[in-house]
């Protein structure tokens, strides 16, 4: 805390003389709200014929988290667990851990997950909370739209039109963990065709502890400077140009492995990653029923990894061609082009190897969907797949149907069957890791007065992951002041990644893994292990939302999520690479907003999360948690608020991190005071 009086000095010098309204959405505002995510074009939440939940700008702001994986707990049925200060295991539906690789996330319509792993690296998705406008939840496939990747489902994160950020803002916080973050924006307007916004954010977080312990040396500092541009320069066109630029150091302890007592050590290290990212998108009206859309974006990142070293670029180029000209149908196609140029060496930790170290990706795609009108404001079909090529897998096929019935205005029911695939990466064909040593007195091996070195590797031919997906929900207004949402599924998969013994190597070895030489030299065995495609999963599941406003001054939302899943294993082999068991069975989470006064907001906010078992049996216990927010806004332009996070618990661990590189880490307690000033 003892940041705080320095910000708040610096920021009782501002003058504000405009005001930005600050208000809750109405339930029928909130279920009108207009989502993209699931159909790539505007509907209301209540007419998409899929689980859709919408996390908007005020619930970001009322629940006082500071990240987007933070705030991403807000919706049902998302599995997020933070592992250390900058690591997170986020996922839909199952199959969470550290590099959740059957979620698609995207900002803006970008997809941010990294092609390696085919997971998203959460230490560098940042943004000025205050500038997003909503996050679109589609939980269950969305790849007839969106891809390979989008099996258990999508996340999209919108900015906010840079019209609706005109004038500044200026964002503090300060307390125990968050050391210090400050947020600053200016909006403007260009001429009659447009408007912008700049932005800059930097943030310093302090470390958490090692099974209350020792430091667990992940403090994190990042800082990010980006802009978004929206013209209109003719009557027909609309153009939307955004980047950010941005430099992130985390910390961490993570294993070093050894051939000698005591086998492994914890050695603290960096994390330095920096990059940028661009994107510009071109929508044109050709007539009243026809619009085409061109999308492009580039990413670069350069991180340096104590398991690897990763320099990677990436250029997106998508179309869009949309038209309701057939009478009753609402028809959208279109194409894209994706090249990935990535280098991975070695890391500072010597666990990890790739070949080749260089490799370049393209994938080609198109698609088609259309909703079909069967019976207007009652039945609509909906029929669509996605064709895509990439070099790995060659051609692979993600078609979806679905069908929406609205009885009433109070009622819309959707039932769905979808195909999705989860394409390889690098991660699971071209990479080889020093998992493990095993201790003489552990392993029982030929030569066991000498440790075990254990690696797995991935396989050139290794094929798609596939999810046949069937889903049913019901979305009810019983009363004005209620609404409810319901969702079942049921999921199949198949040819889901395993790990098959290959058996010891005794050949020389002149890279940085360990060499078994059967001489009075020996100093180690190795044991490899390869994945392979042999294991298949049954999983199902229930989540139900709502959301209780009584009157003006109250506001209840909650939700529950079931979850069940059986794996398994064909022919004997070693064992799965992912695992339905790091998913809690149950989930809980209810949160209480409440006006006292007309310039006071108070809001709790109580979650329980069910115990779970990490991939190598490490036992994280059920909890329950609670985050308290008390804010007092003497003007609409000034607003200041007290956080307080983990009441119930001095620390609590989480997660366990896939790959198995650091320890398991508890999540400390936290309370921070934060001042946000618009003028």
């Amino acid at each position: 805390m003892r940041r705080l009086p320095f910000i708040f000095a610096l920021l009782s010098s501002a003058v504000w003389c405009a005001e930005v309204e600050l208000f809750d959405l109405s339930l029928d505002e909130l279920l009108d709200v207009e989502v993209v995510s699931a159909s790539k074009r505007p509907e209301s939440v209540f007419d998409a014929p899929a689980a859709v939940f919408v996390i908007t700008a005020e619930d970001i702001r009322r629940s006082g988290v500071t990240s987007i994986p933070e705030a991403l707990r807000l919706a049902p049925g998302i599995e997020a667990a933070q592992i250390d200060s900058n690591k997170w295991a986020i996922s839909v539906r199952g199959y969470k851990q550290r590099f959740s690789n059957k979620l698609l996330v995207l900002m803006d319509g970008r997809p941010i997950y990294s092609p390696v792993f085919s997971g998203v690296f959460w230490d560098i998705q940042d943004a000025v909370l205050e500038d997003i406008d909503r996050i679109e939840v589609i939980r269950g496939p969305g790849a007839t739209l969106w891809g390979a990747n989008a099996v258990n489902g999508v996340i999209n994160i919108l900015t906010k039109n840079s019209d609706d950020t005109r004038g500044v803002l200026i964002s503090a916080l300060s307390g125990d963990q968050e050391r210090g973050t400050i947020s600053a924006r200016y909006g403007g307007t260009l001429g009659d065709i447009g408007s912008y916004r700049l932005f800059a954010r930097y943030f310093d977080r302090e470390s958490n502890h090692v099974q209350g312990e020792r430091f667990a040396a992940d403090d994190w500092q990042q800082t990010r400077f980006g802009y978004r541009v929206d013209l209109s320069p003719t009557s027909i066109d609309s153009i939307i140009s955004s980047g950010a630029v941005y430099e992130s150091r985390a910390g961490e302890a993570s294993w070093d492995l050894l051939f000698e007592p005591p086998y492994r050590q914890l050695t603290e290290r960096t994390q330095d990653t920096n990059g940028l990212n661009f994107s510009l998108q071109w929508s044109r009206a050709l007539s009243a029923d026809d619009t085409f859309t061109l999308q492009t974006f580039l990413e670069f990142e350069d991180r340096d990894w104590s398991i690897a070293d990763i320099n990677r670029t990436t250029v997106d180029l998508n179309t869009e061609y949309r038209t309701t000209r057939f009478a009753g149908h609402n028809l959208i196609a279109g194409a894209g082009y994706r090249i990935n140029d990535d280098q991975i060496t070695e890391g500072s930790a010597q666990r990890a190897r790739v070949v080749p170290e260089r490799r370049e990706e393209e994938v080609f795609n198109v698609f088609f969907q259309d909703d079909i009108e069967l019976v207007p404001d009652k039945w609509t079909l909906t029929l669509g797949s996605k064709f895509e090529y990439n070099d790995f897998t060659g051609l692979e096929t993600q078609p979806n149907v679905r069908l929406l019935w609205k009885p009433s205005s109070q009622v819309s029911w959707w039932a769905s069957a979808s195909r999705a695939v989860r394409t390889p990466g690098r991660a699971d064909r071209d990479y080889q890791v020093l998992f493990d040593i095993l201790p003489p007195q552990i392993s029982n091996a030929p030569g066991s007065d000498l440790p075990i070195a254990v690696t797995t590797g991935g396989v050139r031919d290794f094929p798609s992951e596939v999810l046949l997906a069937y889903e049913l929900g019901v979305k009810l207004r019983p009363l004005a002041t209620l609404t409810l949402d319901l969702a079942t599924y049921y999921f199949d998969y198949d040819r889901l990644r395993t790990v098959e013994p290959v058996g010891f190597s005794c050949e020389p070895d002149s890279s940085a893994f360990p060499v078994c030489v059967l001489s009075d030299q020996t100093t180690s065995l190795r044991f490899d292990t390869v994945q392979a495609p042999d294991a298949f999963a049954r999983s199902r599941g229930i989540e139900i939302s709502g959301d209780w406003r009584p009157n003006i001054n109250w506001r209840l939302q909650g939700n529950y999520s079931f979850f069940s899943g059986e794996e398994r294993v064909r022919g004997g082999i070693f064992g799965g690479v992912d695992s339905l068991r790091t998913s809690p069975r149950h989930q809980a989470s209810l949160r209480l907003g409440y006006i006292p006064a007309s310039n006071w907001e108070t809001d709790i906010w109580v979650r329980y999360v069910d115990e779970i078992l990490s991939l190598d049996g490490v036992p994280i216990d059920r909890y329950v948690t609670a985050d308290v927010r008390l804010a007092w806004l003497p003007k609409n332009s000034l607003e200041l608020s007290f956080v307080a996070k983990g009441l119930f618990n001095d620390s609590q661990a989480q997660f366990v991190s896939q790959p198995i590189d650091i320890p398991l880490t508890e999540i400390e307690r936290s309370m921070f005071l934060q001042l946000r000033v618009n003028f």
